[in-house]
């Protein structure tokens, strides 16, 4: 189970991407990759804890918070790991999709 309606509600959330070994019912844990504005500014253990306090879970989650630009950046990377993120799927993405791809 993963409920997001928390998140997305109290903070403007662009993008969610659940990636990597997620689909395994054997993995342990919940990759997601978390793509808002919000997080300018913020450091990265905070932005974690945003979302290990807003999202609903019965497995650990570990999740990749980036700001647009951030993101932007990952997508022109070319990277392994960047395109791992990217074949994941997408749970979440903004109405009016605010320029993240």
């Amino acid at each position: 189970m993963l409920n997001i309606s928390n998140l997305t509600r109290f903070y403007d959330i662009d993008l969610i991407i659940v990636f990597g070994n997620t689909l395994n019912p054997k993995n342990r844990d919940i990759d997601l990759l978390v793509v808002s504005d919000d997080f300018v500014d913020m450091f990265m253990f905070k932005r974690k804890k945003l979302i290990t306090d807003y999202v609903i879970s019965n497995i650990v989650i570990d999740p990749i918070c980036i700001t647009k630009k951030e993101y932007k950046r990952l997508v022109t990377s070319n990277s392994n790991f960047a395109k791992q993120m990217l074949k994941g799927e997408v749970i979440y993405e903004s109405r009016d999709k605010r320029d993240t791809t």
